[in-house]
């Protein structure tokens, strides 16, 4: 097993989870604004929690967020370039993480977080996108 980084990716923000090899327990961590200095706080975050590979919710349907997500791969990979990253189904990620929450009221803080954790929960069930 090994120690998983995923993310939400927004516009905004760069919502994120990790699950810890010893443990084996998802987590939320948090998010990060997704503005110049997103790359650098996910550095340091990926060598906080000692991640080997890197996890991002990607919707099956949505092209223009497809575009942004694999730009946002591409500036990864330069940075990681030994690191695995792979693509992972998101669709419905939000709808269940409200639906864990109870808060169907868009509290993004909340659903997000819960929601990048969903992400890592159906890479270890079902694998990657691609």
């Amino acid at each position: 097993m090994e120690n998983l980084l995923s993310i939400d990716w927004w516009a905004k923000h760069i919502w994120i989870a990790q699950r810890n090899k010893k443990n084996e327990v998802c987590m939320p961590v948090g998010y990060i604004t997704n503005d110049a200095g997103a790359l650098f706080n996910l550095a340091d975050i990926v060598e906080r929690y000692r991640i080997e590979r890197i996890l991002i919710g990607y919707p099956r349907k949505q092209k223009d967020v497809q575009e942004k997500i694999n730009d946002f791969i591409w500036q990864m990979k330069a940075i990681w370039p030994h690191y695995n990253i792979e693509k992972v189904n998101e669709d419905f990620t939000s709808v269940q993480a409200a639906a864990q929450t109870g808060d169907y009221e868009k509290a993004r803080w909340k659903e997000d977080t819960i929601a990048a954790m969903k992400i890592l929960e159906h890479y270890l069930e079902k694998g990657s996108v691609e």
